[in-house]
């Protein structure tokens, strides 16, 4: 996961894989950077069948708000990520900034946000 997140991630990184009947990877997620009411997550979609039932995300989201008790997950992305971009949509994230330039000259950094709020009424979907 290290790798396919293009940059270094904590060692309090938890996350869950979904694979299908082959055994082969379809989806992961990992949470990192913890504090009291929030953490980062990452996400790589590799099959997109993974987000026909969103087992998964569920999983992890559910974990990150009823187990850990936060009452938000932030992801970051590049503005010239437009997959990512979207994929974050999809799980109901809502931007919450863009710091221009970020990255590099034209690509800006930004920070989305998946409230506990927000998720409920994402997962009554």
């Amino acid at each position: 996961m290290r790798d396919e997140a293009g940059a270094p991630l904590t060692d309090d990184g938890l996350g869950t894989t979904a694979v299908d009947e082959d055994g082969g990877v379809m989806a992961k997620f990992i949470c990192y950077n913890w504090t009291k009411n929030s953490c980062f997550i990452h996400m790589v979609i590799k099959n997109f069948k993974a987000m026909e039932k969103n087992a998964a995300a569920r999983e992890v989201f559910d974990f990150t708000f009823n187990v850990r008790g936060c009452i938000m997950l932030l992801a970051t992305a590049s503005s010239l990520n437009e997959g990512s971009l979207a994929l974050q949509k999809a799980y109901g994230f809502e931007e919450v900034c863009r710091i221009p330039d970020a990255i590099s000259d034209g690509e800006d950094l930004v920070l989305s946000r998946l409230t506990r709020e927000t998720y409920d009424r994402w997962r009554t979907h």
